[in-house]
């Protein structure tokens, strides 16, 4: 790795670190409400020099070797979508405040899904250039969570080092476990939950680049900074692996969930109170907690009574977007508009919950949530055929890794980076850099 990393020219390193800051948000300079990223500056730094290299291409009469894989016709229609969903929020938000935050969200979008590929695939034609890149930028994201044990080291020696991002200490991520007061770690990755929702894609996406199955020590050890970050984020990522790991791994469990998750998904429709008498009265009435926290007037007044629950109402709404019924309605369908979610987030906070909004800007941490509210089933299923039109296309080294890459894709969508987009990425390059290696080995 070490040869490989001496081969980049000076370009093809400011395109890894323009991936490598994506996730590392404390890599972040703040302006006043606009968050600068170092991975934008870099996008920022690249975009002429892509164009250039276009220019010249042309004026030599060569091919441009533009990605075919990953710009594909589903991400030439969900550029389209986005667009026009764009325009749509532009026209219905405007006049509201923090209207400008339609702009800021939707340039994260297009600067993710189109501008860094198309960076990436125009600068670094070469498909064997473009695995190293890979290789070594998950290479060093594993190494950021390892600096995150020196981080919870220090703080036991009474060092307490903690930072959101550049000028923004957070001393105040502290929480106890097991009866101890320790740090929420959260090495460069920003809050704690970042960290929490990245360390087991990272290591998976490690795996399937290094064509190896996971490591009892690497469980261990996500299991130990996993806890350490003392976020229900990772419980969300733990279970949701275990849940993929039965289902795809067992025709049996198989067998077992698809009835009940079917069952119980066909009485939410016919009767949610049917539901609710049956599991308390029959089942155990400890389940009248779990109804009783889903009650919407029950969240609002935690929220209107707790700021640190308040400032959770942008997940929790996810709640209210279900059992109110509007993902079958025409904004669940179209989605309000992107760049809107957080517009979106504070209706259904008003009008579900009853939360008053006093100036509070609410937007969701988990990117899967954002797309929903922002682009709607259109654009989600949109993202699925981008993504399996991909998968489809991987060679065969890929296919025994299929649990790891469902894996990868679910949990990194509890991050609020399109981190999830790196994995159709490197699907795209996968195939194209395994032939270009045989043809140069002949």
């Amino acid at each position: 790795m070490r040869a490989e990393s001496h081969n980049f020219n000076l370009i093809e390193r400011l395109v890894f670190l323009a991936f490598l800051f994506v996730p590392l948000k404390f890599f972040t300079i703040k302006l006043g409400s606009i968050s600068l990223t170092f991975s934008r500056i870099i996008i920022l730094v690249l975009l002429p020099v892509a164009f250039f290299y276009i220019l010249r291409e042309i004026s030599k009469k060569n091919p441009l070797r533009i990605n075919s894989i990953y710009f594909n016709n589903f991400l030439i229609l969900l550029s389209i979508y986005a667009l026009f969903s764009y325009l749509v929020a532009i026209i219905f938000y405007h006049d509201l405040e923090f209207s400008n935050r339609i702009h800021l969200s939707s340039l994260s979008f297009f600067e993710s899904v189109i501008l860094l590929p198309f960076i990436f695939f125009v600068l670094v034609p070469s498909p064997s250039k473009q695995m190293a890149i890979f290789k070594k930028l998950f290479k060093y994201l594993k190494i950021f969570i390892y600096i995150s044990v020196l981080q919870l080291f220090l703080d036991l020696i009474g060092f307490p080092i903690s930072y959101e991002s550049i000028g923004e200490p957070s001393p105040e991520n502290r929480s106890n476990i097991l009866g101890f007061e320790i740090l929420r770690i959260s090495s460069f990755f920003g809050e704690p939950r970042d960290l929490a929702t990245l360390i087991v894609p990272i290591f998976f996406m490690n795996c399937i680049i290094e064509n190896r199955s996971i490591r009892f020590s690497e469980i261990l050890l996500i299991l130990f900074i996993g806890v350490a970050t003392i976020s229900s984020s990772f419980i969300i990522a733990i279970l949701l692996s275990v849940l993929i790991y039965g289902i795809f791994s067992s025709l049996v469990i198989r067998l077992l969930i698809f009835p009940v998750v079917l069952s119980i998904t066909v009485l939410y429709f016919l009767n949610i109170d049917f539901i609710q008498d049956f599991a308390v009265n029959n089942i155990s009435q400890r389940f009248d907690i779990v109804f009783q926290l889903l009650n919407p007037q029950i969240i609002g007044a935690l929220a209107n009574i707790s700021p640190e629950f308040r400032d959770q109402i942008s997940d929790v709404s996810l709640v209210g977007y279900l059992f109110s019924g509007e993902f079958i309605q025409l904004t669940g369908i179209f989605g309000h508009g992107l760049g809107s979610g957080h517009f979106a987030i504070d209706k259904m906070a008003f009008n579900y919950f009853g939360i008053q909004n006093d100036g509070f800007l609410y937007g969701s941490r988990w990117i899967f949530y954002t797309l929903v509210l922002e682009l709607g089933a259109i654009g989600v299923l949109l993202f699925y055929l981008k993504l399996r039109n991909i998968y489809k296309k991987t060679t065969l080294t890929i296919k025994p890794y299929k649990l790891y890459v469902l894996i990868f894709f679910s949990t990194s969508l509890f991050s609020s980076a399109y981190f999830f987009l790196f994995l159709s990425i490197y699907l795209s390059i996968e195939s194209l850099a395994l032939n270009y290696a045989k043809d140069q080995s002949k």
